[in-house]
């Protein structure tokens, strides 16, 4: 394929995404029914109208949580590789795969013995 020919080819994906993003604008433009009555313009979230206060307490433990998680599921991302080429695991790598369950297995307990991922409370 010639540069000629790419450079027609991103020419006319960018004039196609363009229209079709400029077709989007003009079709809810015209068939939006925001303009039609003043009830649609209010604010309204959850089911509720919005009042001035819009603070909401949450709690701590959902973002611990959350945080323990995403800790976890790295882990187990940066594990997969590893577990996909078992067959040709030196022993560096062996050390390194061994203290790397250990220090989250021993995590995993130290968050079970503080009730981290205790729900009850």
């Amino acid at each position: 394929m010639g540069s000629v020919a790419i450079f027609t080819t991103i020419i006319s994906m960018s004039i196609f995404g363009i229209g079709l993003y400029a077709g989007s604008l003009i079709y809810s433009y015209f068939f939006s029914k925001q303009g039609r009555n003043l009830l649609y313009r209010d604010f309204y979230e959850c089911g509720f109208r919005a009042v001035p206060d819009n603070r909401v307490v949450l709690d701590l433990h959902f973002s611990i949580v959350g945080l323990i998680f995403l800790i976890y599921e790295m882990e187990i991302i940066l594990f997969v590789p590893i577990f996909l080429n078992i067959k040709n695991i030196t022993f560096v790598l062996f050390l390194i795969l061994f203290f790397s369950i250990v220090i989250l297995a021993l995590s995993y307990w130290y968050e079970w013995e503080r009730y981290a991922l205790n729900w009850s409370f």
